[in-house]
């Protein structure tokens, strides 16, 4: 077994990108809300939100009946158990970052329409920005330098 390199000692090492949220508007509860802070998941977690996903399926096919194999299979149920899965990931607890937002999944499943999904992802593409080191702002001169460029 090789020894590992300085860079992945490095990467190891190096503290999680973290962005904050004031969700408090949008969430339109009574009473301040805390912050949400959103990391980027890794590929393990990811991962593991897929896994969970065909597992939530398999879990709720049975309210199918004679579909319950169908139900398991169908690719938007498990596309939005992913969603909810990679989410739950990705959701971090103000106060102490290293703890999810939510409890679960599935209370994020059965409390949260999908609505308040859908901003979560886009919070979630937000810190993906910030954190990332390519423009997402494009101005006219840049526009006009592609331009240029293909002509």
């Amino acid at each position: 077994m090789t020894s590992k390199s300085r860079l992945q000692t490095a990467l190891e090492q190096r503290e999680r990108y973290e962005h904050s949220f004031d969700v408090a508007g949008f969430f339109r509860a009574s009473g301040d809300l805390p912050a949400l802070v959103m990391h980027v998941p890794t590929k393990a977690e990811e991962i593991r939100s897929i896994m969970m996903a065909y597992k939530d399926a398999a879990d709720l096919s049975s309210a199918a009946g004679g579909a319950a194999e169908e139900a398991k299979r169908d690719a938007d149920l498990v596309q939005e158990l992913k969603t909810i899965n990679v989410l739950w990931h990705a959701c971090r607890d103000a106060d102490d970052p290293k703890r999810p937002a939510f409890e679960h999944p599935l209370w994020m499943r059965d409390n949260l329409d999908s609505d308040h999904l859908g901003t979560l992802l886009r919070l979630l593409e937000e810190c993906r920005k910030h954190r990332g080191p390519l423009p997402w702002d494009v101005d006219e001169a840049q526009v006009t330098a592609v331009r240029e460029g293909c002509v």
